[in-house]
């Protein structure tokens, strides 16, 4: 019997292994397609960005649909949607920032009223409303609405990417006591400071490529990026838990759905437009 324990012991350590490199090799396929194309929809910018970040919102609001509630509607979509693309779309054809603040606020209060419309509780889609929107009207405006805006933008996209691959490397080949482990089990303390650090390094690296200079605080706003990024991805881990949901979806090969992808991006985005806007 302890012999057939140790040989299943190993099969299933093998099974793991097999599974964790079929893993390893999906995300590293869809990175190697997704990053190029998405560093194109970047310097392209103004309709073509705007219809990309449009077409993810939209996405990323039946994700969180089926996550948080079971059940996606029309309606639901379009109470987040149709609000961002006028919002959008005013924005681009010269009405002030602020007209994206109001697609933020209409969206919410269209979410929540659809809810009401459908007996259903407000409180999740009118989160979700916020999750969505922010990040896209706060990525429009850093690459529309500010002096060097596609070199900010870019660094914004390169940051977040450094950061998952960081975190993800190191945490696999370090491990190490776990982040939290009642809320995403697989995070490790190594596994952040590996975010932090490629985090650190490439928004200096960024700073450099674009004639910036290399400042040491390009190291400390790359790694506080990088924990915030962290923090994000935690959440959507914890909203996921709440609900009994592995994966927001499985849109992306190796990676699940869209909201596990830009989780991170959820929340950074947002920061670096507060950031630019206080100056």
């Amino acid at each position: 019997m302890p012999n057939l324990a140790c040989a299943s012991a190993a099969t299933g350590r093998v099974l793991a292994e097999q599974k964790a490199g079929s893993s390893f090799l999906l995300r590293t396929l869809s990175a190697v397609v997704l990053i190029p194309l998405a560093l194109y929809v970047i310097l392209s910018g103004g309709w073509l960005l705007a219809a990309v970040i449009l077409a993810f919102a939209g996405m990323m609001t039946y994700e969180w649909s089926m996550m948080t509630q079971r059940a996606v509607s029309i309606p639901a979509v379009l109470a987040v949607v149709a609000p961002l693309s006028g919002a959008m779309i005013a924005f681009l054809t010269g009405i002030g920032p602020l007209v994206l603040l109001a697609g933020i606020a209409a969206a919410a209060l269209l979410a929540a009223t659809v809810s009401a419309m459908e007996r259903r509780s407000a409180l999740w889609p009118t989160l979700g409303a916020f999750y969505v929107t922010l990040p896209a009207v706060s990525i429009l405006w850093l690459r529309e609405g500010i002096t060097l805006g596609h070199e900010f933008t870019v660094a914004l996209f390169v940051v977040v990417w450094a950061t998952d691959i960081g975190a993800y490397l190191v945490g696999r080949l370090v491990g190490g006591p776990k982040l939290a482990p009642r809320i995403s089990p697989k995070k490790t303390w190594s596994g952040l400071a590996g975010g932090m650090l490629a985090a650190a390094l490439a928004l200096t690296a960024m700073g450099w490529f674009y004639g910036l200079g290399i400042y040491p605080w390009f190291l400390l706003f790359g790694a506080f990026f990088a924990v915030w990024g962290q923090i994000g991805d935690l959440a959507e881990s914890a909203i996921k838990r709440r609900f009994n949901v592995k994966d927001s979806g499985a849109i992306i090969p190796g990676h699940g759905g869209i909201l596990d992808r830009v989780d991170g991006l959820v929340f950074v985005a947002p920061v670096v437009a507060l950031m630019m806007i206080a100056g």
